[in-house]
């Protein structure tokens, strides 16, 4: 099943980061814009738009789909750009949910791999 299809769970109490073969297994996943650096640190896509209403209205769809499944990234909207950044503060760096929400951002963008 893709990662954009499956459901997200949030991390245990006392989860640690996902090492770093799993990591780079499930960037496969993902569109190629996603910046990995380890597993301590946040899954970055910074997505070009046409307008700042264009990245305001893409950030508002992500903020609903983070509302929906209780897992918030921090959004940066600038002029003709979204940035996306997701880590689990819990456990303070990435888990499986996180690249389940990063692989529904990509298909909420249109870069989802089909």
């Amino acid at each position: 099943m893709k990662l954009s299809e499956q459901k997200l769970e949030q991390a245990p109490t006392g989860a640690s980061p996902l090492d770093e073969s799993t990591c780079e297994g499930y960037l496969c996943d993902l569109s190629p814009g996603w910046i990995y650096k380890n597993p301590s640190t946040p899954l970055i896509l910074s997505f070009p738009t046409t307008n700042f209403e264009k990245a305001r209205s893409l950030a508002n769809l992500i903020g609903e789909m983070a509302d929906q499944v209780w897992h918030h990234p921090r959004l940066t909207i600038e002029f003709k750009r979204l940035t996306v950044e997701i880590l689990t503060h819990d456990i303070q760096g990435l888990y499986h949910s996180d690249f389940i929400f990063a692989a529904k951002v990509d298909h909420l963008l249109g870069l989802d791999k089909r």
